[in-house]
């Protein structure tokens, strides 16, 4: 279920016809790390999440469109805020997904808001246990482009149930992600 949009997609777009023009774009999918409690280093991270979803959409066929990518857990492990923003940026992505966790709320909604400024084009999803319908404060934030909620990947999202934005190609592309009736 999507439960915010801030910038719909035109209604007109045909996903094959923007595929043309633009070739196959990245999907990049981040999950960053539980801080730790000093200074050892971060262990643990494993983005088990963003490698469910990439299995989930090139089970679906969307690897012959987009190049679905994964930020290795060393590089989100490692790297500060800044040169995480960098090295988001520097791989030029179409969209950007982020797993939100209560420990990494409030860095993805900053990393988000700095990739945003710097590719003011991408398109910035938030998913994971911290995206609800009743999260009023991350709702409101204007870091991010679509919030998706957990139950989206449990409940089929029907073309007429959607809203108007929903309708285009490419908006389709996007939501058969969640989509578990193909």
């Amino acid at each position: 279920m999507i439960v915010k949009v801030r910038h719909p997609l035109p209604r007109s777009a045909s996903t094959m016809a923007i595929m043309s023009i633009h070739g196959r774009r990245t999907i990049l999918l981040v999950q960053l790390p539980i801080p730790p409690l000093g200074p050892e280093p971060i262990r643990g991270n494993v983005p088990l999440a963003p490698a469910y979803l990439k299995l989930f959409a090139e089970k679906r066929g969307l690897g012959s469109f987009y190049d679905i990518e994964i930020l290795p857990a060393e590089r989100a492990n490692a790297l500060g805020d800044q040169a995480l923003v960098a090295a988001i940026v520097e791989r030029s992505p179409w969209l950007v997904g982020f797993t939100c966790y209560l420990w990494n709320i409030e860095r993805v909604l900053w990393i988000a808001e700095e990739v945003k400024r710097r590719l003011p084009g991408v398109r910035l999803v938030l998913g994971g246990p911290e995206v609800t319908p009743d999260n009023a404060w991350l709702l409101e934030s204007a870091s991010y482009d679509y919030a998706v909620t957990r139950r989206a990947a449990r409940h089929r999202v029907s073309s007429g149930s959607r809203p108007a934005w929903a309708r285009s190609s490419e908006s389709t592309a996007l939501l058969r992600l969640a989509d578990t009736d193909h």
